[in-house]
């Protein structure tokens, strides 16, 4: 595996993007992203973002689970360091 299916969770991990957004972002063509994107909806890593919808002909992605931030994960680690 050479990456990319990394490279494009930790892309829409940021935020929901378009297969063209990702290929612009990551450097790579539109065909190659929308192969990795179909493979990681099959495979359910991704899904279709239900609040982005910019154009009709245009499918935003995101991850199909929670994604929780060093920042996030430093505030939460106190509690429950204190449900121990």
């Amino acid at each position: 595996m050479d990456g990319t299916k990394e490279r494009v969770l930790n892309a829409v991990a940021r935020r929901p993007k378009t297969i063209a957004h990702l290929a612009k972002e990551l450097g790579l063509s539109q065909p190659t992203i929308h192969t990795h994107v179909n493979d990681m909806l099959k495979s359910e890593l991704l899904c279709e973002s239900a609040q982005v919808k910019k154009h009709p002909a245009e499918n935003y992605y995101e991850p199909n689970f929670p994604v929780v931030t060093a920042a996030e994960r430093a505030a939460f680690e106190p509690i429950c360091k204190a449900l121990e």
